[in-house]
């Protein structure tokens, strides 16, 4: 019997031990949390700047991939399509854009 309570405090001190050392693992881990820097916003990748002779308009897109103004809004909407907004709200889109979803999106439907 004694020997067996024995036992029983050695365990109890080991447990003791480790879960010590797992609450200082905690606090530390916590603390990290709590002081990080939450105000300042994450860096935004770097935009490749594209001159704005290149970029097409809204109506020269619909041309390219022979679709109404809608479907446009729609691909814009939905992340297909890369919306460059310029100065005084007018919208241009990435040519190189419009040609991949020009071969996945209108070719298959025979637009093009």
């Amino acid at each position: 019997m004694e020997n067996t309570l024995k036992q029983i405090l050695i365990q109890t001190k080991e447990t003791n031990v480790i879960l010590t050392k797992l609450f200082d693992v905690f606090l530390a881990c916590s603390t990290l949390v709590h002081t990080r820097n939450t105000d300042v916003p994450p860096e935004l990748p770097a935009q490749k700047a594209y001159p704005e002779e290149e970029l097409l308009t809204v109506k020269e897109a619909e041309t390219v991939l022979k679709v109404s103004r809608w479907k446009i809004d729609e691909l814009r909407n939905t992340g297909k399509l890369t919306t460059i907004k310029l100065e005084g709200g007018a919208v241009r889109l990435i040519p190189a854009e419009l040609q991949a979803l020009r071969y996945s999106y209108a070719v298959p439907k025979g637009k093009v």
